[in-house]
């Protein structure tokens, strides 16, 4: 099931995204900076996003968070979309299961609900595994430009998503929400 995340998620939030980070962005991001991510101040950063009400939602499967995504408005002037998918991670284990589909699906539905007719997203230039599932999905290269983490600028590719309609019935066959 697909819902919004609970103070109680953070947690479970922190354990993904240091899994994902340290395999993913090993080849990518800084040794240092990975190895010295915390569970604790992940999960804190992520508590405080849930408790400021923004848009997290996540998928469990038998009380097992299995999965995130963070969504945010962002009104910048040169992106042909207004909003983005900030975040998307699922647990290694789950990885290959859908998992990915059904949250980027559930984040279309919530830009649709919020008026929305696109939705932007992000990716390390090296990741070519998240890249190549969002243009599987009909993402189209916007521009190349740099993300910062810890100080220091990685190469990265912003993706626009111009059809939401589209993308949130990706994985709808499977899928249970309650957004």
């Amino acid at each position: 099931m697909i819902r919004r995340a609970r103070a109680e998620d953070a947690e479970a939030i922190a354990r993904i995204k240091l899994a994902t980070w340290r395999a993913t962005y090993a080849p990518i991001l800084d040794p240092e900076f990975l190895a010295n991510l915390t569970l604790e101040g992940v999960a804190d950063d992520w508590r405080r996003r849930i408790e400021a009400e923004d848009v997290i939602f996540v998928e469990e499967e038998d009380g097992m968070v299995r999965g995130y995504a963070l969504w945010i408005a962002l009104p910048i002037d040169d992106w042909p979309h207004k909003n983005m998918l900030a975040a998307l991670y699922v647990d290694p284990a789950a990885q290959g299961q859908g998992v990915g589909r059904r949250l980027m699906a559930t984040c279309a539905t919530w830009a649709i609900s919020a008026g929305h007719t696109g939705m932007m997203i992000s990716a390390f230039e090296q990741n070519l595994l998240a890249l190549n599932l969002y243009r599987s999905l009909g993402a189209r290269d916007v521009r190349k430009g740099t993300y910062e983490v810890d100080g220091r600028g990685y190469p990265d590719i912003l993706l626009a998503f111009d059809d939401l309609v589209t993308l949130s019935r990706v994985g709808s066959a499977e899928r249970k929400s309650a957004p």
